[in-house]
Formats: C-alpha cells, structure tokens, sequence
C-alpha cells in the first residue's frame, strides 16, 4: 500500500497479484488515462479481463459498450468526490501513512453507518408457534 500521490503504474502489479490472490476473475477492467496503455494490457493480460482505458482509441467493442464502461468509471470518480464532502474524507491534519489510514477508515465508517441508518427496519412479527 502506498499513501500520498503515487503513481498508477507503480501500484497496479501489487493490484493484480491482490486480485489473483483473492481468486477474482473480473470480466472487464475500467482505467482513466493515467495508466499507461501498454503496461495496464500486459498487467491484465495475467487475468484474462477485457481492458477499457478511457479516452484511448485503442479500445475494442462498439460505441454502446464503450459509452457503458466509460459511464462506470466516471461514476466511481463521483463516489470519491461524495466521500470526501459529505463523509469527511477530505484533507487530514493527521500526519503520515498512520494519520491516512485512520482518515480514510473513519470515512468508511460513517459512509457505512449513514448507509446502514437508511435501510428499512424489519418490523417484529408473530412469534413461532409454542
């Protein structure tokens, strides 16, 4: 794990070994244009996923398909931006890798308590019979 602006490429093959690891087979891999085309094919290629690298036109299937997997990683840039202003995720007065993981773990938690807050509450039924 790396803190701070690391580069993609340097920490996408720790990625792929996670996910291979975890014994994950995902059928296609959505990247923004700061991963180098090349490198992200060669890293994929190891699990068979189809590789969409926004913005680049050597991508393969039709318009809709690529329309559909640039929607998806647009959306996961929203999810980070909604993290950091509504959950506190923006910028820590915590210091080092120690002070980001606390941040970015009491993010996560009240993300998952609003979240779990919202779900409908399981009303009480009538008890097994006697």
């Amino acid at each position: 794990m790396a803190v701070g602006s690391a580069h993609e490429d340097s920490l996408f093959p720790a990625t792929v070994a996670e996910i291979m690891a975890l014994d994950l087979k995902p059928t296609e891999a959505v990247f923004d244009r700061g991963f180098a085309t090349k490198a992200t094919h060669a890293a994929m290629a190891e699990l068979g996923s189809k590789v969409f690298v926004a913005g680049s036109y050597q991508n393969e299937g039709s318009r809709r398909t690529q329309r559909r997997l640039a929607s998806h990683r647009v959306g996961c840039e929203g999810r980070i931006a909604h993290l950091k202003r509504e959950y506190g995720g923006r910028r820590s007065r915590l210091k080092g890798e120690t002070g980001a993981k606390i941040r970015a773990s009491w993010t996560a938690l009240a993300y998952n308590l609003d979240t779990v807050a919202g779900l409908p509450a399981k009303l009480a039924g009538p008890g097994p019979p006697n």
